[in-house]
């Protein structure tokens, strides 16, 4: 998949390509009369060589051998539960749960449950929560679609909620920073403010 962005930045004009390698994978398994499938996907910003470095075959038969193992698996009954996440985890988690209520659109409209609490722990001492459009193994946004440089923000800082993620006009109806994170399909829709790549950092 190739994406092409052309925003004016300062008087200049800034065309990114955008190249998005990889392959998905669905499998469907049926045990008795319990039929599930499970499905994943890898891809990066990069090259064929990402392709001839991965064994396709083995991702393949893993999908399928765990697509067979969820018609086996009983159903969880809905309750609380305490939850150990692994790396491959972590990144939905953060962006799904918490990385949307931080979008400043959002939080503008008052549908954000941290909003008002810039300054207040949200999170364990441990927690710190960054989004950046350049980084290893990310999609590549150096820039966002209203010609912000895309800079590394840190939302949550040690547990600390620091800061949203802004547009131009969220930026001064919040009374904060740019952040870089406008983004619109094209023209004819309106900018909405998304997250880039969103992690959480790993103490040393």
């Amino acid at each position: 998949m190739s994406i092409g962005n052309s925003t004016p930045v300062g008087g200049d004009r800034v065309e990114v390509d955008v190249k998005l390698i990889g392959l998905g994978i669905s499998s469907i398994a049926k045990h008795e009369k319990v039929m599930d499938r499970v499905g994943d996907s890898e891809s990066m910003v990069a090259g064929w060589k990402f392709i001839e470095g991965r064994d396709w075959n083995s991702f393949a038969n893993e999908i399928s051998k765990l697509a067979s193992k969820a018609t086996k698996t009983p159903a969880i009954k809905p309750e609380e539960y305490t939850a150990i996440l692994d790396n491959d985890i972590i990144g939905i988690m953060l962006h799904e749960a918490f990385g949307h209520v931080a979008e400043g659109d959002i939080v503008e409209a008052h549908g954000s449950v941290p909003y008002g609490r810039i300054g207040e722990q949200v999170a364990s001492q441990l927690v710190t929560i960054i989004d950046d459009g350049v980084v290893q193994g990310g999609y590549y946004i150096p820039c966002d679609d209203e010609g912000t440089p895309k800079r590394c923000v840190t939302i949550v800082e040690n547990g600390i909620l620091k800061t949203f993620l802004h547009s131009l006009s969220t930026t001064k109806s919040l009374n904060s920073e740019l952040t870089g994170n406008a983004h619109a399909m094209d023209y004819s829709h309106p900018i909405l403010v998304r997250q880039t790549n969103t992690y959480m950092k790993q103490e040393d």
